[in-house]
């Protein structure tokens, strides 16, 4: 799994996914987002956004206020819903905490 991390909204939502940064015109997203899920607490987790089993969502970081590193209990919590990015990062996360 490539870059777990959490972000913060300007609508004050959190997202928590594989955030991968891509080449595109101004005004254009240039963010996709790999396994997103909206962070409705620490242990509780919805697929992001609503009503679509797409996995991956380009999206433009003009929406993002920041990206932080996620905590272990939301990164637990988020394998728990994506078993498969499980991978050397993830543990290192976990370990950090």
């Amino acid at each position: 799994m490539q870059n777990l991390k959490l972000l913060l909204l300007k609508n004050n939502s959190y997202v928590i996914a594989q955030v991968e940064e891509i080449v595109a015109d101004y005004g254009m997203p240039n963010c996709k987002l790999v396994s997103p899920y909206e962070v409705v607490s620490e242990v509780d987790l919805r697929p992001w956004p609503c009503y679509t089993d797409q996995e991956e969502v380009l999206f433009s970081s003009d929406n993002i206020m920041t990206i932080i590193s996620p905590c272990a209990d939301v990164v637990k919590a988020y394998i728990d819903m994506v078993p498969s990015v499980i991978d050397e990062e993830v543990d290192e996360v976990l370990q950090e905490r």
